[in-house]
């Protein structure tokens, strides 16, 4: 009897073990993302000495870096926001040739410095950042079956070095920033009034089929700072009235920020140029909540995202 009674209480045991083990992994599974996004923002690279706090020549090393370590994390894929290089063709290609040793799908926004590869037809910097179109959209399925629509917008549309200087568009990008933002400095731009609109319709497609929206651009919106979009507040306006929208995340200003506004997350990636520490990201999407996590000079956030709803009609 005594043998038994051990025999039903190893057992015993045993099962309770077995159940805290299921418990466990049922709790590491539900930690895991549901999808996750590489972020590097403001590499730089130059064959030039250091100017300040950027490390122009140092944006290589930290990119085989990057690379290397996003590779092991293994991101569903990964967004370069903007500002490759500093100002030269050469250097431009030899960072896409880094990204291309990436073992997941990469995505890229211009930026401002970007145009300085191609002076006489800065147009070109679209194609040789592999980009499908200066403004464009992908489609990403996470674990639970939930679609996200990422958004890539172009913020040197209206521009005062995204087109020829006797060109009609250049005369346009002056009247607009008069417009809409008088002491802005030249290095910043607008998505103007076209790609306002193609925005707005993207984010009515994606309200209406339930999905979930991430915006990427080179320049932030929010808080207000010198290195914001020529027509911030315009945009502010529009990505508040759609509870799809759960983030906008830029570059361009290399200090970083973060900010929450209408419960969006406002995410100003750290400049990888600076200093000698390398500086990028891992955005992980959890059920109700956006995690990031920096390593070297990015900090870490964490972000509750807003719930969905459908929006209000209101009649007079």
């Amino acid at each position: 009897m005594k043998g038994i009674s051990l025999i039903l209480i190893s057992a015993a045991l045993l099962s309770t073990a077995n159940l805290y083990a299921q418990e466990a992994e049922q709790a590491m599974n539900n930690e895991k993302p549901l999808i996750s996004f590489g972020l590097i923002a403001d590499p730089q690279a130059a064959d030039k000495p250091s100017a300040g706090s950027r490390n122009y020549r140092g944006t290589g090393s930290k990119l085989s870096e990057c690379v290397w370590e996003l590779n092991d994390l293994k991101p569903d894929s990964v967004i370069v926001l903007g500002d490759l290089i500093d100002d030269s063709e050469d250097a431009l290609f030899e960072v896409i040739f880094r990204l291309s040793n990436l073992r997941m799908p990469f995505y890229t926004v211009a930026g401002n410095h970007d145009f300085e590869a191609f002076t006489s037809n800065p147009q070109q910097t679209y194609g040789a950042l592999t980009m499908p179109d200066r403004n464009y959209i992908e489609k990403k399925t996470d674990r639970s079956n939930r679609t996200w629509r990422l958004i890539f917008l172009d913020g040197n549309r209206i521009s005062l070095y995204s087109w020829p200087k006797n060109s009609s568009e250049y005369r346009k990008a002056k009247k607009y920033r008069k417009e809409k933002a008088p002491v802005s400095p030249d290095w910043n731009g607008g998505v103007g009034d076209e790609q306002m609109q193609w925005l707005q319709l993207q984010l009515q497609d994606a309200q209406e089929l339930k999905e979930k929206v991430l915006i990427f651009c080179h320049f932030p919106i929010f808080p207000k700072d010198i290195h914001n979009l020529w027509d911030a507040e315009e945009l502010l306006a529009i990505v508040r009235n759609y509870s799809c929208v759960k983030a906008w995340i830029a570059g361009h200003n290399h200090k970083g920020s973060v900010d929450e506004d209408s419960g969006i997350l406002f995410l100003t990636m750290h400049g990888m140029v600076e200093g000698n520490k390398n500086a990028f990201g891992l955005l992980e999407i959890h059920g109700d909540r956006l995690d990031l996590r920096g390593y070297g000079a990015q900090p870490p956030v964490s972000h509750q995202m807003r719930p969905d709803h459908r929006p209000q009609l209101t009649s007079d």
